[in-house]
């Protein structure tokens, strides 16, 4: 058995792009990425911005 136990965790936050990156500042940054998407909800559309980060402690 690996001595690695992987974790999932999705946070939904808030913030501007650099904005949170002050709390991570212990951690490695091995990924980031700026995403924006326009679908359809409920009939309309609308245009979402992600942050997705991946970090190592």
């Amino acid at each position: 058995m690996s001595k690695w136990k992987m974790m999932n965790y999705v946070i939904h936050s808030y913030y501007d792009y650099d904005e949170a990156d002050s709390m991570f500042e212990d951690m490695q940054l091995i990924y980031k990425e700026d995403r924006v998407l326009e679908r359809k909800f409920e009939g309309e559309w609308i245009r979402q911005g992600f942050i997705d980060y991946i970090y190592e402690k």
